[in-house]
């Protein structure tokens, strides 16, 4: 199922099926790195430690392929730009620090394939300071700090993953489609796609407005900025586009980070931000902008 099918089933198909179809892509994503559950859904067996070590290497590798094939995203410091030279005052909006995407998107992809105890959290310092070209000398020490903190609040029975927002693992995320109740989930998917969509819209909104052009769909200089400065927009906004909209696969990463109330995605913010756009835009609610996948 396309995304542009599973759109037209949210509120009028099947949620059993709409339910069947995110958990197959999660399964298939999570199986194209190496996640020996994704056929049932459930954790692998206990594995002795050769054989934990070898898996470990396996989703490593894959992780590495996978990261690689993805394209530089985020729309954020572009838009600055366009407003600086549109004669807005951009001064008060802070840039994207400079990141190389490489580092980040392989600790994802281990932890959403292999679980959060497929590596420390030591490795995702690591990769944090190699993504921020941070000093040799300063990511050691950091590394070395969080390693020794892991230690610590693994001996006293905590979760050092606990208060980490945006590291998700296959497995808890296949159980949240799964046990979320029909309506729960249906007004989740529809939150992603739609938001999504009237993101895509925003952004080329933001830009006609900043160019002073005549166009039904454009969003004012001032509401731009009101975006560029949202923390939806920071965290989530500035990287959806045309492309992740057709993917079904992101669309049903994004349903399960939004059945987690906690999130940042959850679905009540995401539909708060939605009605953000909307204003910006001048939408009225519940109307989809002509070239959405809801034509």
């Amino acid at each position: 199922m396309s995304s542009l099918e599973l759109f037209r089933a949210v509120g009028t198909g099947s949620v059993d099926t709409l339910r069947s179809v995110l958990i197959g892509h999660l399964r298939r994503m999570a199986a194209e790195i190496g996640a020996d559950f994704a056929a049932s859904g459930s954790a692998p067996a206990d594995q002795d430690d050769e054989a934990s070590d070898v898996r470990a290497e396996a989703i490593l590798e894959a992780a590495k392929r996978r990261a690689s094939r993805l394209e530089p995203v985020g729309m954020h410091n572009l838009l600055v730009d366009i407003a600086t030279e549109a004669g807005q005052d951009t001064s008060a909006i802070p840039r994207m620090p400079a990141c190389k995407q490489g580092p980040i998107a392989v600790v994802s992809l281990r932890a959403f394939a292999g679980g959060q105890d497929a590596m420390g959290l030591d490795e995702l310092a690591e990769a944090i300071g190699e993504a921020l070209d941070l000093p040799e000398q300063e990511v050691e020490r950091v590394v070395a700090a969080v390693a020794a903190e892991e230690v610590e609040v693994r001996s006293q029975g905590g979760d050092p993953w606990h208060e980490l927002e945006g590291v998700h693992d296959a497995q808890t995320m296949i159980a949240a489609l799964a046990s979320a109740g029909d309506e729960e989930l249906n007004r989740a998917a529809e939150a992603v796609i739609t938001t999504s969509t009237i993101q895509v819209m925003a952004i080329m909104g933001a830009v006609v407005g900043l160019a002073g052009a005549a166009a039904p769909l454009r969003m004012r200089p001032d509401g731009a900025l009101r975006m560029l400065r949202h923390p939806l927009w920071w965290r989530w906004g500035q990287f959806v586009n045309a492309g992740s909209i057709v993917r079904a696969g992101s669309m049903a990463f994004q349903t399960a980070m939004a059945l987690d109330p906690t999130s940042l995605l959850g679905t009540e913010r995401l539909l708060d931000y939605q009605q953000f756009l909307r204003a910006e835009l001048g939408l009225p609610d519940g109307e989809v902008p002509s070239s959405s996948p809801a034509s």
